[in-house]
Formats: structure tokens, sequence, C-alpha cells
């Protein structure tokens, strides 16, 4: 198995609760290095803790904050509003990551609110996994990122996520065109899924927070 580490960037300290709580359900021990990046608050969550330096959260740069922490190893970013669904998901998805050496960035299926089409769970997983374990998503389309695999080897040609976007949205556009131009593969998973919020395809009122803004602006890319 690579090396890999967690990264959890986190602004609100009670939206966090359901992820901490998947995963010391569905993650065996010995577990991997869990980084939880915080905003604002103070609250022990039993993972190693980073404080985030400054006022305004920027999600780029809290996950950059995790990746730099993490020398030499491969990189599962988190997002703080989804669930685990399935057992030992991290060894998992990092074990699907190498099954080619040229994936650098592979997410799970989402089940809830998700721009990239073929993220979506849908309630599908089961006919998606035994037609393909692993999708490409098209050249012209990015990944979503509330939950993605990201491989050292791809990190160190193309660097991190671009701070240049502020609060949520628009780096893994960005970062997906980067990746792409390198010759690197950005893949689906479809033995694996997570729970976006409260896992309705819906966008609720949230909290500033729009993964189909990311979507949006696939203009960009």
């Amino acid at each position: 198995m690579h090396p890999y580490g967690i990264v959890i960037p986190n602004k609100y300290e009670d939206i966090i609760q359901p992820l901490l709580e998947s995963i010391k359900v569905l993650i065996p021990t010995p577990m991997p290095e869990i980084l939880v990046i915080a905003n604002e608050h103070d609250r022990d969550y039993g993972f190693s803790k980073i404080p985030y330096p400054d006022d305004f959260f920027v999600f780029a740069r809290s996950a950059n904050i995790g990746i730099n922490h993490l020398v030499g190893k491969d990189v599962i970013l988190v997002n703080d509003d989804i669930s685990l669904m399935n057992f030992d998901f991290f060894n998992r998805l990092s074990e699907i990551a190498y099954f080619s050496d040229r994936i650098g960035i592979l997410s799970p299926l989402i089940m809830g609110c998700v721009g990239q089409r073929l993220q979506r769970w849908h309630g599908q997983g089961e006919v998606w996994r035994r037609n393909h374990r692993i999708q490409d998503v098209p050249i012209n389309e990015p990944l979503c990122f509330p939950c993605v695999f990201l491989k050292r080897k791809m990190l160190d040609q193309v660097g991190f996520l671009d701070e240049s976007f502020k609060a949520y949205g628009g780096e893994d556009v960005e970062m997906c065109s980067r990746v792409r131009s390198a010759g690197w593969r950005t893949s689906v998973s479809r033995d694996l899924v997570v729970q976006h919020g409260d896992g309705s395809d819906l966008l609720g009122p949230g909290r500033g927070k729009s993964w189909s803004l990311s979507y949006a602006r696939r203009d960009k890319y």
C-alpha cells in the first residue's frame, strides 16, 4: 500500500460530526494520518488538528496546508460535509487509484448534490460497478471535489490547488485542467460511495457552498 494521509478542510465545527462518526465506524485501525484544518474553533476531534491561519476561509488554502504537511504521501482530500458509506473506504480508494499509474485524481461516487454527472450516484451504483469499475471523465469535464484521491507524484508535477479561488468552488475545475494537460487521468471509482450533505440531489441553502458552481464554471476548463 502506498503511504497516504487524509486532509479535511473544516470551517464549521458542527457540520463535520457525521464525517467523523463515519470514520470511527468504517475505518479499521491502524488508521491513516488524519488532519483536520480547523477554522475559528478549538474543538478536539480526536485527530490531528492544524489551525487555519486567517479569518477569511479559503478552501484551496486550507487543503494546501494539509497537503504540505503530508510530505511524500498521497492525499485523500475530504470535504467536511460528507459521510463515508463503505467499510475500509480510505484503503480501498487508495488501492483503486493505483490500478493505473496515470490516474492522478480519483473520486468515489457521490450520493447527493454534485455538479459532475459521472460522479453522481443516483441509485445506479450497482449497474455502474458491474459495467465499469473505473470511469474516466471526458476531457472537457472537470471532477468536483467533495472527496478525491490526489496522487503525490501528480501533485509534485502539477502543483497544489489554486488559492486565488476564494471560499469554495472553481479550484477543482482549474486543477483538473492542469492535471489533464500534464497527461494524467481524472477518474471515478464505481466501487465506493460517499454521501454529500443530506444525500439529496437538490442544492439546499447550505453555508455558501455549491459544488454545482464548479460545474457551472466549466467554460474555464
